[in-house]
């Protein structure tokens, strides 16, 4: 079972079965390619959407400059969940215990947000009404994506304990 707690040393642990982190870890790999490819996919459009919707010339001007650090640094975040997620004996079935420190877990909950836009992208959610139809494939995703959210939730909950007695 995932769990989320906050060490004695105010470092935030994160405790999953080896399944989950596997599937962290498949997700990750899957994101870190899908930014450094920069494919025709509506996913990529998602994770990098227009700075300026209304003015194309800067649009393309702040792509022009900042896009390839956006991507470098999604990416890094990905490489963060792999090698922490990829931690551990995952053949002996033990709980893989994944220790955060401050940049880790900003790298984590960057990465969720992430893999949540391109899952939203893939179910069609593009705003808060619940209003959208799945075929049945897609439908598994969604188990997924609220599982997502709630470790990002956890994380962020965990992040706070920690600095409200800084």
């Amino acid at each position: 079972m995932t769990a989320v707690e906050v060490t004695d040393a105010g470092r935030v642990q994160l405790t999953l079965e080896p399944d989950e982190a596997r599937m962290l870890a498949d997700l990750a790999e899957q994101i870190e390619q899908l930014v450094t490819e920069a494919v025709d996919d509506p996913a990529f459009d998602r994770l990098f959407p227009p700075a300026y919707r209304d003015d194309a010339a800067a649009s393309a001007e702040f792509e022009r400059f900042e896009r390839a650090g956006l991507a470098e640094g999604k990416a890094g975040a990905a490489r963060t969940v792999m090698s922490g997620a990829s931690g551990g004996d995952l053949a002996e079935g033990e709980p893989v215990r994944i220790e955060l420190d401050d940049h880790e877990i900003w790298a984590w909950m960057t990465h969720l947000t992430d893999v949540r836009l391109v899952l939203a992208e893939r179910l069609g959610i593009d705003d808060d009404d619940g209003g959208f139809e799945l075929d049945d494939e897609m439908a598994t995703l969604v188990p997924l994506y609220d599982w997502l959210g709630w470790l990002q939730a956890a994380l962020v909950d965990a992040l706070e304990s920690t600095t409200e007695g800084a």
